[in-house]
Protein backbone atom coordinates (compact mmCIF):
# COMPACT_ATOMS: atom_id res chain seq x y z
CA UNK A 1 0.00 0.00 0.00
CA UNK A 2 2.82 2.12 0.71
CA UNK A 3 4.82 1.91 -2.24
CA UNK A 4 1.69 1.96 -4.06
CA UNK A 5 0.91 5.84 -2.71
CA UNK A 6 4.11 6.63 -3.40
CA UNK A 7 4.45 5.38 -6.87
CA UNK A 8 1.45 7.05 -7.49
CA UNK A 9 2.65 10.57 -5.61
CA UNK A 10 5.75 10.12 -7.70
CA UNK A 11 4.05 10.13 -10.93
CA UNK A 12 1.79 13.03 -10.94
CA UNK A 13 4.87 15.32 -9.13
CA UNK A 14 6.81 13.88 -12.40
CA UNK A 15 3.50 14.94 -14.93
CA UNK A 16 3.55 18.02 -13.08
CA UNK A 17 6.62 19.56 -13.86
CA UNK A 18 6.83 18.36 -17.05
CA UNK A 19 3.58 20.40 -18.15
CA UNK A 20 5.19 23.39 -16.04
CA UNK A 21 8.17 23.12 -18.35
CA UNK A 22 6.68 23.54 -21.24
CA UNK A 23 5.09 27.04 -20.01
CA UNK A 24 6.95 30.50 -20.24
CA UNK A 25 6.73 31.15 -16.29
CA UNK A 26 7.53 34.74 -14.70
CA UNK A 27 6.79 32.92 -11.57
CA UNK A 28 9.12 32.46 -8.62
CA UNK A 29 10.77 29.91 -6.66
CA UNK A 30 10.54 30.92 -3.30
CA UNK A 31 12.99 28.44 -2.02
CA UNK A 32 15.56 29.02 -4.06
CA UNK A 33 16.14 33.30 -3.10
CA UNK A 34 15.09 32.37 0.73
CA UNK A 35 17.77 33.04 3.60
CA UNK A 36 16.40 30.28 5.25
CA UNK A 37 18.98 27.64 7.07
CA UNK A 38 15.93 26.71 8.91
CA UNK A 39 13.21 25.14 6.86
CA UNK A 40 9.81 25.96 6.30
CA UNK A 41 8.55 22.83 7.23
CA UNK A 42 11.34 21.67 9.17
CA UNK A 43 10.47 19.09 12.15
CA UNK A 44 11.30 20.31 14.85
CA UNK A 45 12.81 17.92 18.26
CA UNK A 46 9.79 16.74 20.32
CA UNK A 47 11.53 16.79 23.75
CA UNK A 48 14.06 19.72 23.58
CA UNK A 49 13.21 22.83 25.12
CA UNK A 50 16.08 24.72 23.27
CA UNK A 51 18.39 23.83 20.23
CA UNK A 52 20.91 25.91 17.97
CA UNK A 53 22.23 25.02 14.80
CA UNK A 54 25.23 26.04 12.64
CA UNK A 55 24.77 26.35 8.83
CA UNK A 56 27.15 26.61 6.29
CA UNK A 57 26.15 27.04 1.91
CA UNK A 58 28.52 26.90 -0.54
CA UNK A 59 27.55 27.32 -4.34
CA UNK A 60 29.88 26.54 -7.23
CA UNK A 61 28.78 27.73 -10.70
CA UNK A 62 29.65 25.78 -14.14
CA UNK A 63 30.32 29.15 -16.11
CA UNK A 64 33.08 29.52 -13.73
CA UNK A 65 31.40 32.84 -11.53
CA UNK A 66 32.46 33.55 -7.97
CA UNK A 67 31.15 31.02 -5.62
CA UNK A 68 28.19 31.65 -3.49
CA UNK A 69 27.77 30.88 -0.23
CA UNK A 70 25.01 31.36 3.21
CA UNK A 71 27.04 30.96 6.79
CA UNK A 72 24.10 31.47 9.57
CA UNK A 73 23.54 30.34 13.18
CA UNK A 74 19.79 30.27 14.58
CA UNK A 75 18.66 29.42 18.50
CA UNK A 76 15.60 28.03 19.09
CA UNK A 77 13.07 27.80 21.70
CA UNK A 78 10.68 24.67 21.71
CA UNK A 79 7.59 24.84 23.75
CA UNK A 80 6.42 20.95 23.61
CA UNK A 81 3.34 20.56 21.51
CA UNK A 82 2.37 24.46 21.89
CA UNK A 83 5.32 26.48 19.52
CA UNK A 84 8.96 27.19 18.35
CA UNK A 85 10.23 30.14 18.46
CA UNK A 86 13.76 31.15 16.39
CA UNK A 87 16.29 34.06 16.09
CA UNK A 88 18.62 33.42 13.10
CA UNK A 89 21.45 35.68 11.80
CA UNK A 90 23.70 35.28 8.79
CA UNK A 91 26.00 36.26 6.29
CA UNK A 92 25.08 36.09 2.30
CA UNK A 93 27.60 36.29 0.09
CA UNK A 94 26.63 36.83 -3.89
CA UNK A 95 28.32 38.50 -6.88
CA UNK A 96 31.26 39.75 -4.87
CA UNK A 97 28.56 41.31 -2.49
CA UNK A 98 28.05 39.80 1.64
CA UNK A 99 24.83 41.04 2.99
CA UNK A 100 24.13 40.37 6.39
CA UNK A 101 20.46 39.16 7.62
CA UNK A 102 18.68 38.88 10.92
CA UNK A 103 15.41 36.78 10.95
CA UNK A 104 12.69 35.42 13.84
CA UNK A 105 11.08 32.05 12.85
CA UNK A 106 7.89 31.37 14.38
CA UNK A 107 5.38 28.00 14.56
CA UNK A 108 2.40 28.45 16.51
CA UNK A 109 0.05 25.50 17.13
CA UNK A 110 -3.71 26.51 16.79
CA UNK A 111 -5.96 23.09 18.61
CA UNK A 112 -4.19 19.94 17.73
CA UNK A 113 -4.99 20.14 14.01
CA UNK A 114 -3.80 23.67 12.40
CA UNK A 115 -0.46 25.15 13.13
CA UNK A 116 1.10 28.34 11.52
CA UNK A 117 4.81 29.10 10.46
CA UNK A 118 5.57 33.41 10.40
CA UNK A 119 8.96 34.53 9.24
CA UNK A 120 10.37 38.22 9.56
CA UNK A 121 13.20 38.97 7.94
CA UNK A 122 15.27 41.88 7.48
CA UNK A 123 18.96 42.94 5.94
CA UNK A 124 19.25 46.64 6.03
CA UNK A 125 21.24 47.82 3.18
CA UNK A 126 20.94 44.56 1.73
CA UNK A 127 21.88 44.47 -2.44
CA UNK A 128 22.15 40.92 -3.20
CA UNK A 129 19.00 39.69 -0.73
CA UNK A 130 15.73 41.01 0.49
CA UNK A 131 15.87 44.07 2.40
CA UNK A 132 12.73 42.97 4.42
CA UNK A 133 11.35 39.48 3.68
CA UNK A 134 7.79 38.09 5.27
CA UNK A 135 6.37 34.89 4.84
CA UNK A 136 3.26 33.80 6.33
CA UNK A 137 1.84 30.02 6.21
CA UNK A 138 -1.09 28.00 7.47
CA UNK A 139 -0.98 24.35 8.07
CA UNK A 140 -4.38 22.18 8.56
CA UNK A 141 -4.43 18.27 8.90
CA UNK A 142 -7.99 17.25 8.55
CA UNK A 143 -7.28 13.11 9.35
CA UNK A 144 -5.91 10.22 7.97
CA UNK A 145 -2.03 11.86 7.71
CA UNK A 146 -2.80 14.82 5.25
CA UNK A 147 -2.25 17.97 5.67
CA UNK A 148 -3.10 20.88 3.58
CA UNK A 149 -1.61 24.52 3.97
CA UNK A 150 -1.88 27.98 1.99
CA UNK A 151 0.81 30.38 2.28
CA UNK A 152 1.98 34.06 1.36
CA UNK A 153 5.09 35.80 0.80
CA UNK A 154 6.53 39.43 0.20
CA UNK A 155 10.26 40.07 -0.29
CA UNK A 156 11.62 43.64 -0.98
CA UNK A 157 15.14 44.11 -2.45
CA UNK A 158 16.75 47.45 -3.64
CA UNK A 159 14.52 49.07 -6.24
CA UNK A 160 11.37 46.48 -6.45
CA UNK A 161 9.38 43.33 -4.67
CA UNK A 162 8.26 40.20 -5.27
CA UNK A 163 4.36 38.81 -3.78
CA UNK A 164 4.31 35.08 -3.92
CA UNK A 165 0.98 33.10 -3.14
CA UNK A 166 1.34 29.45 -2.31
CA UNK A 167 -0.78 26.18 -1.56
CA UNK A 168 0.18 22.36 -1.05
CA UNK A 169 -0.53 19.29 0.21
CA UNK A 170 1.46 16.73 1.98
CA UNK A 171 0.61 13.10 3.39
CA UNK A 172 2.06 11.20 6.20
CA UNK A 173 2.50 7.57 5.46
CA UNK A 174 4.05 5.30 8.16
CA UNK A 175 7.76 6.96 8.55
CA UNK A 176 7.12 8.68 5.25
CA UNK A 177 6.24 12.51 4.72
CA UNK A 178 5.29 12.99 0.84
CA UNK A 179 4.47 17.30 -0.02
CA UNK A 180 3.71 19.04 -3.18
CA UNK A 181 3.35 23.07 -3.53
CA UNK A 182 2.05 25.40 -5.64
CA UNK A 183 3.43 29.14 -5.87
CA UNK A 184 1.96 32.11 -8.20
CA UNK A 185 4.34 34.68 -8.20
CA UNK A 186 4.06 38.54 -9.00
CA UNK A 187 7.38 39.85 -10.15
CA UNK A 188 6.42 43.50 -11.72
CA UNK A 189 3.55 42.88 -14.40
CA UNK A 190 4.45 39.71 -14.38
CA UNK A 191 2.69 36.60 -13.29
CA UNK A 192 3.95 32.82 -13.10
CA UNK A 193 4.26 29.43 -11.26
CA UNK A 194 6.21 27.08 -9.91
CA UNK A 195 5.92 23.87 -8.22
CA UNK A 196 7.80 22.04 -5.26
CA UNK A 197 8.12 18.29 -4.53
CA UNK A 198 9.38 16.85 -1.63
CA UNK A 199 9.74 13.21 -0.20
CA UNK A 200 11.11 12.57 2.91
CA UNK A 201 11.77 9.67 4.90
CA UNK A 202 12.01 9.32 8.54
CA UNK A 203 14.29 7.23 11.21
CA UNK A 204 11.98 7.20 14.33
CA UNK A 205 12.44 10.76 15.51
CA UNK A 206 11.24 13.67 14.17
CA UNK A 207 14.19 15.38 13.37
CA UNK A 208 16.23 12.68 11.55
CA UNK A 209 15.28 11.67 8.50
CA UNK A 210 16.48 11.86 4.87
CA UNK A 211 14.74 13.49 2.05
CA UNK A 212 14.65 14.39 -1.67
CA UNK A 213 13.29 18.03 -2.75
CA UNK A 214 12.77 18.89 -6.63
CA UNK A 215 11.35 22.30 -7.68
CA UNK A 216 10.81 23.83 -11.30
CA UNK A 217 10.10 27.22 -11.82
CA UNK A 218 11.64 30.50 -11.74
CA UNK A 219 14.07 31.90 -8.94
CA UNK A 220 14.32 35.34 -7.87
CA UNK A 221 17.92 36.72 -8.35
CA UNK A 222 19.26 40.11 -7.53
CA UNK A 223 22.44 41.91 -9.49
CA UNK A 224 24.12 44.74 -7.59
CA UNK A 225 24.19 48.04 -9.92
CA UNK A 226 20.54 47.02 -11.50
CA UNK A 227 17.20 48.65 -11.09
CA UNK A 228 15.22 45.34 -10.68
CA UNK A 229 15.27 42.05 -9.84
CA UNK A 230 15.49 39.30 -12.23
CA UNK A 231 13.20 36.31 -12.43
CA UNK A 232 14.85 32.87 -14.14
CA UNK A 233 13.90 30.23 -15.50
CA UNK A 234 15.45 27.18 -13.45
CA UNK A 235 14.92 23.82 -12.24
CA UNK A 236 16.50 22.26 -9.18
CA UNK A 237 17.21 19.20 -6.65
CA UNK A 238 18.50 18.49 -3.73
CA UNK A 239 18.92 15.88 -1.00
CA UNK A 240 19.32 16.10 2.64
CA UNK A 241 20.17 13.86 5.74
CA UNK A 242 19.88 15.06 9.17
CA UNK A 243 20.67 12.34 12.18
CA UNK A 244 21.48 12.70 15.92
CA UNK A 245 24.81 11.71 16.78
CA UNK A 246 24.61 11.34 20.67
CA UNK A 247 24.15 13.49 23.89
CA UNK A 248 21.77 15.94 22.24
CA UNK A 249 23.65 16.72 18.93
CA UNK A 250 22.97 15.73 15.73
CA UNK A 251 24.83 16.55 11.57
CA UNK A 252 22.96 17.61 8.49
CA UNK A 253 24.51 17.52 4.95
CA UNK A 254 22.76 18.24 1.83
CA UNK A 255 23.86 18.18 -2.24
CA UNK A 256 21.71 20.52 -4.58
CA UNK A 257 22.05 21.27 -8.09
CA UNK A 258 20.81 23.94 -10.21
CA UNK A 259 19.62 24.48 -13.87
CA UNK A 260 19.44 28.03 -14.78
CA UNK A 261 21.82 28.89 -17.78
CA UNK A 262 24.79 30.74 -17.00
CA UNK A 263 23.71 30.60 -12.92
CA UNK A 264 24.03 26.60 -13.24
CA UNK A 265 25.28 25.25 -9.99
CA UNK A 266 26.02 22.86 -7.46
CA UNK A 267 25.72 23.63 -3.84
CA UNK A 268 26.92 21.56 -0.38
CA UNK A 269 25.23 22.06 2.98
CA UNK A 270 26.56 21.28 6.17
CA UNK A 271 25.33 21.75 9.57
CA UNK A 272 25.79 21.15 13.26
CA UNK A 273 22.71 20.62 16.03
CA UNK A 274 22.80 20.66 19.44
CA UNK A 275 19.40 20.45 21.56
CA UNK A 276 18.98 20.46 25.10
Amino acid sequence: MTRSVIGSFAIVLVGWLVCLSAQSVAGANVVNDSTSTIGIDEPQPSQAKWSTSAVHVFSRFSSGRPAWRTDAVAVRRHVPRRSTYAVELGLVGRHGEDDPFIALDMYRNFGSHTYGNLRLGVSPGARVIPRSDIFLEVFHGPGNGWEFSAGYRRADYVNSGANTWLVGAGKYIGNWYLRARQSATQVGGSMGYAILGTVRRYFGASDEFVGLTVAKGREIVAFPGTTSIEARNSFSGSIFYQRSIGRGAGIRVGLEGVDDGDLSRWGVTTGVLWNW
